[in-house]
């Protein structure tokens, strides 16, 4: 939901998907379950430039989805939630990288 895509990429290294400004759960989620999102940040801003604001949009979310999102870390101006309706597909993604490095030292050994 952190509406400075730059910003959150520049630090975090990760894909950024930019949500609506929406409180509609319905909307959110399905984003969330097309984007195969795995981590949302919420800023909580003084003066939002979008209404409503990311905290609101997010708190109606977890109201009508409490079961699927998990705090991961809590700062006085933002909160990351894991979402664990994916939580599977990262691990299939893990589980396929370390096959793959295998396979590549697999592929290494017999060159030699």
């Amino acid at each position: 939901m952190a509406r400075q895509v730059p910003s959150v990429y520049h630090y975090a290294q990760r894909k950024v998907i930019w949500f609506p400004p929406s409180s509609n759960p319905q909307l959110l989620m399905s984003g969330i379950a097309q984007h195969m999102v795995n981590v949302v940040v919420v800023v909580q801003r003084e003066s939002p430039y979008y209404f409503p604001p990311e905290d609101v949009c997010f708190a109606a979310l977890l109201k009508a989805y409490p079961d699927l999102f998990r705090l991961i870390y809590d700062a006085p101006q933002f909160k990351i939630f894991g979402v664990t309706t994916n939580t599977l597909l990262g691990r299939h993604d893990a589980e396929m990288q370390r096959s793959l490095t295998e396979g590549e030292k697999h592929a290494a050994n017999q060159v030699r």
